[in-house]
């Protein structure tokens, strides 16, 4: 499986990282939503996203725009946004789920879990 990590804070990618070098699993991070732009060509089969890039929200755009064009695969939020508004917005703008920051590796091992066959 093909794993696409949007996340600018080097120690938060780590923590990502260190889990995904323990399994089977293909993984890339990207530091921009530029670079993920580009990454997504390669038709990732789930998608972590940052809604925090760069001090900017655009994570949020960047998932309504990925699920305008089509792509249908999981999109999971990994946030340091806590207000049930921020939450919902997650979801309203097409993640399917929310993993909040900080999280632990088991969190992030369940979460992953719901996804990967």
């Amino acid at each position: 499986m093909y794993i696409l990590h949007i996340e600018d804070e080097p120690s938060d990618a780590a923590l990502v990282d260190r889990y995904l070098r323990t399994t089977s699993h293909q993984y890339q991070n990207a530091t921009t939503i530029e670079t993920a732009w580009e990454m997504i060509q390669n038709q990732p089969d789930i998608v972590l996203v940052d809604m925090i890039i760069n001090h900017v929200r655009n994570g949020f755009k960047f998932v309504q725009d990925l699920r305008h064009q089509g792509y249908q695969k999981p999109i999971v939020a990994v946030t340091g946004l806590v207000l049930e508004k921020e939450i919902k917005q997650c979801y309203t703008v097409g993640c399917n789920a929310v993993l909040i920051k900080p999280f632990s590796i088991d969190e992030l091992i369940t979460t992953l879990n719901k996804y990967i066959s």
